[in-house]
């Protein structure tokens, strides 16, 4: 997240969420951010400066791209960062069954203990 996302966040706590923002500076300290990100079980999102950090530390990371995507440099996944897996979103309109997509690869890292 960059910049002001008060009016996002308020509208997860309307809804009873919490997202947990670390006492770090997520911008500036780098060191911080990867110690952070090598801590998570698993990175979901798309490709970003943050992202790219976590990967190349180690973290495990499900990577969220358009079919066409530069990073992808053609291939099926991401040559930068080999150990990412890749869920394409077909439609930037339709976020539903990439979403699925990785519910059920949730479901199945969960049921095999992961």
């Amino acid at each position: 997240r960059y910049g002001d996302v008060s009016a996002e966040l308020e509208a997860v706590r309307a809804a009873g969420l919490h997202i947990w923002n670390p006492p770090i500076d997520l911008k500036d300290d780098l060191e911080e951010v990867a110690a952070l990100s090598v801590a998570l079980d698993l990175l979901l999102g798309q490709p970003n400066a943050t992202a790219g950090l976590a990967s190349a530390c180690g973290a495990e990371w499900w990577a969220f791209t358009t079919p066409d995507g530069w990073l992808t440099f053609g291939s099926e996944g991401l040559p930068t960062f080999p150990r990412a897996r890749v869920f394409r979103l077909a439609d930037m309109e339709n976020w539903g069954p990439l979403m699925q997509e990785v519910r059920q690869a949730l479901d199945e890292r969960i049921r095999n203990g992961a």
